[in-house]
């Protein structure tokens, strides 16, 4: 229900809507690409606070190939 573009989250968002769209920043986007996004900007997010500072930049890149192959 968030939006991966500006954030605002959608107070419904039905199962059989496959199309996202944000009425806060107009973007349009499937709705299973906007979840890996938000995904992916988590994943990134946790690895930040995590403290693996020799591993960071690789698993940044292994999520990126997870999440978008």
């Amino acid at each position: 229900k968030t939006c991966s573009e500006c954030g605002t989250v959608k107070t419904k968002l039905s199962l059989s809507e496959r199309t996202f769209n944000c009425d806060a920043c107009g973007v349009v986007i499937d709705r299973d690409l906007n979840a890996a996004i938000n995904i992916h900007k988590l994943a990134l997010k946790e690895i930040e606070i995590g403290g693996w500072e020799e591993e960071k930049e690789w698993r940044a890149e292994a999520i990126t190939q997870i999440v978008f192959q």
